[in-house]
């Protein structure tokens, strides 16, 4: 059964850690995650894996406003954004936005 619940777009001005909590808890009310099953030793399940990392990487890119996008496009780059995970995505932004907090408390 789909649910209605919302989450609101991650902008410059979001509480990263706590809008990350909150996308979370989006996640699993409308079971929207994908489990990413572990590589096979023989590889034979890599497409399923790496539709499912796409998957969790396309849910979570869809909640970032422009600004976001773009700042997470040249945090990755040169890698090509399709190629990380949601996972590694997360990781950039908070270090980044923890670094900026960080700079903004000693000055």
């Amino acid at each position: 059964m789909a649910t209605s619940s919302k989450c609101e777009p991650l902008t410059a001005n979001s509480c990263i850690r706590s809008w990350f909590e909150r996308y979370e808890f989006f996640l699993a009310a409308g079971d929207r995650a994908t489990v990413i099953p572990e590589l096979a030793e023989n590889n034979s399940n890599a497409e399923v894996r790496n539709a499912a990392i796409y998957k969790n990487l396309s849910l979570f890119i869809s909640k970032l406003d422009e600004h976001m996008y773009k700042l997470l496009k040249s945090l990755v780059s040169p890698r090509d954004l399709t190629l990380c995970t949601y996972e590694e995505c997360k990781t950039v932004i908070i270090n980044h936005r923890s670094n900026e907090v960080c700079a903004a408390i000693q000055t």
